[in-house]
């Protein structure tokens, strides 16, 4: 792997999403709800710009089409687990995350060895990934949230989860028997 590929802008934004990680559990875990949300946003910015980068500026790489998705879901998982602590429904929320995510990277494995590739996250799971975000950062910004507002929003989110982990099942399937 050549350096240019290793340090290219976008990768970088990469690693600056694994390192935020870290600060928004510190923050979370001292309450500090505001900052919290900021960097949850910050992070959100950086996989924007990430992607843009490496598609308007053809730097696209090997290592960013690995880096970007591990971000971005290790991102999820961390804020999954921090949030899990204040309300009680997101452990379901969590578990369908992982099988989720396992589901998905087996799938990917299974298909890369027969010669076949998913590129990229496809529009449900852009859409799932959205609705995430926005309800990580109003469960950690507003911190009065009625609990069933709460709840409403972790079921809602759990929908979309569940919607695209049924398409990605049928898009997996249909690869499979092309």
């Amino acid at each position: 792997m050549r350096f240019k590929e290793i340090y290219s802008i976008p990768n970088i934004l990469c690693y600056i999403r694994f390192l935020l990680i870290g600060w928004f559990l510190n923050c979370y875990f001292h309450e500090e709800y505001m900052q919290s949300a900021w960097i949850i946003a910050l992070g959100g910015v950086t996989d924007f710009l990430d992607g843009q980068i490496a598609r308007r500026c053809d730097m696209i790489t090997r290592l960013g089409k690995i880096l970007d998705p591990l971000a971005d879901k290790a991102m999820q998982l961390a804020i999954a687990i921090a949030l899990v602590c204040r309300y009680r429904l997101m452990i379901c929320l969590l578990i369908l995350f992982i099988v989720k995510e396992a589901f998905q990277g087996i799938c990917c494995i299974r298909a890369y060895r027969k010669g076949k590739k998913l590129d990229g996250a496809l529009w449900f799971g852009k859409i799932a990934t959205a609705t995430f975000y926005i309800l990580a950062v109003m469960l950690i910004a507003v911190v009065d949230l009625p609990l069933w507002l709460a709840d409403l929003g972790i079921v809602m989110v759990m929908i979309a989860l569940l919607f695209a982990f049924v398409m990605y099942g049928i898009t997996f399937y249909r690869m499979a028997h092309e």
